[in-house]
């Protein structure tokens, strides 16, 4: 299962789509929460694919807060700092995992969301 990205009004072709699986997608939504690039309300309504749309000034909002604050955690250092946190509830056992921090700085997550115009998940 996946979760797609559609731009509402894309300025450029990377702003077009962004495709993500379901378990990276999870982790995207705890490390945006937990860097306080989003609440924990729109981290819950991101988790399902029902149309959930984020404005431009959200998306510019989450890729200036994810610049300015992802690139001084490691990799280990925020595995360590946040895997416990669940913003819902899933089962006691649930814990994040370490591609998930990995992935979240990606350049194309960045340019997505910088160029989207708002999205909406599908």
């Amino acid at each position: 299962m996946a979760y797609d990205l559609i731009g509402i009004s894309p300025l450029n072709s990377y702003g077009k789509a962004f495709r993500l699986n379901t378990w990276i997608w999870h982790d995207y939504l705890i490390i945006m929460h937990h860097l306080l690039a989003i609440d924990k309300s729109e981290a819950r309504k991101m988790m399902f694919s029902d149309g959930f749309s984020l404005s431009a000034q959200d998306c510019a909002r989450i890729s200036d807060t994810l610049r300015e604050k992802a690139n001084f955690l490691s990799i280990e250092e925020s595995f360590d700092k946040y895997k416990d946190f669940r913003p819902y509830s899933i089962d006691e056992n649930f814990r994040l995992s370490p591609a998930g921090y990995q992935s979240i700085i990606s350049s194309s997550f960045l340019f997505f969301l910088e160029s989207c115009g708002g999205f909406e998940v599908w």
